[in-house]
């Protein structure tokens, strides 16, 4: 059997993101996974809510002994 090239996979012109189209944005920040037990997720997630943070602020700021 000869191989043929099939019309799938494989690089095609137009396809992807454009070029430049972050114009050069830099994200400062990194993702972590956590994991939390269910009742201490939602009693954390009250406490952020109530201080008026997101939930990673929050935490980061308690990590960071910042109030």
């Amino acid at each position: 059997m000869g191989e043929e090239k099939g019309s799938w996979g494989g690089k095609r012109p137009g396809a992807g993101r454009p070029k430049g189209s972050t114009r050069g944005i830099k994200h400062p920040y990194k993702k972590v996974g956590l994991a939390f037990a269910e009742s201490d997720y939602l009693a954390i997630r009250e406490l952020a809510e109530k201080s008026g943070k997101s939930f990673s602020r929050f935490l980061a700021d308690k990590a960071l002994g910042r109030e």
